[in-house]
């Protein structure tokens, strides 16, 4: 007697699934967004090339020439072909599939850009935009100053909260950087100034809204 051939896996349907396990995993909105987005342009692609969204090797490299003829970036191909390497993955782990058909796959090679750091006079420059004493300009400066000192990325900064931030030991505790690492930052004192600044300015905006 024959054995049945099993159902095909139906990628659609467990997308939400993977992307709750994300969540779970506490991966940025960002990631998760980033992930889901090439699982989805993977199955429009299928659906408009009439192929079986299947989890295959020659059917992922098929994607990612196309998506490349049709003018996207390379950083955009492979996005999207990580997307799906990272599904196929949760998915052989989640015990859906018994092995992971797209382990090893490659990405798509992006040419190496090199992105020019900025001059101590444009630095000087862009802080000086920040100068003034109105909410905005604190809150600017306070935000540049620890990016050109520390290193730290705007996501970073904008994410730090009050707590994260030790004025007296000069300390920024970035908890969840890049690949969810956290480190500490330590910053001069014109950074200490500038946040300390930012920080009595919202107080003082919070009890003029209370006040309202």
């Amino acid at each position: 007697m024959a054995r049945r051939k099993p159902p095909a896996l139906d990628l659609a349907a467990l997308l939400p699934s993977w992307e709750l396990s994300l969540r779970a995993e506490r991966k940025s909105a960002q990631t998760i967004k980033s992930y889901g987005d090439g699982v989805r342009a993977f199955l429009r692609w299928c659906d408009e090339h009439g192929h079986c969204p299947a989890l295959d090797r020659d059917l992922m490299k098929g994607f990612v020439a196309d998506l490349l003829d049709a003018g996207a970036e390379p950083a955009t191909a492979r996005a999207r072909q990580l997307g799906m390497r990272r599904f196929s993955a949760w998915l052989a782990e989640e015990g859906e599939i018994d092995e992971d058909p797209l382990l090893g796959l490659k990405s798509p090679k992006l040419d190496a850009e090199v992105t020019d750091s900025l001059t101590d006079d444009e630095l000087r420059r862009l802080i000086k935009a920040c100068t003034g004493k109105d909410f905005r300009d604190r809150r600017d400066e306070a935000i540049v100053r620890p990016m050109a000192e520390t290193g730290m990325r705007a996501g970073e900064v904008t994410g730090l909260l009050v707590d994260d931030v030790d004025l007296i030991r000069a300390l920024a505790t970035v908890c969840r950087g890049k690949g969810g690492k956290g480190r500490l930052a330590p910053f001069g004192p014109q950074t200490a100034r500038a946040i300390d600044r930012y920080l009595r300015t919202r107080r003082t905006q919070g009890r003029v809204c209370a006040g309202a």
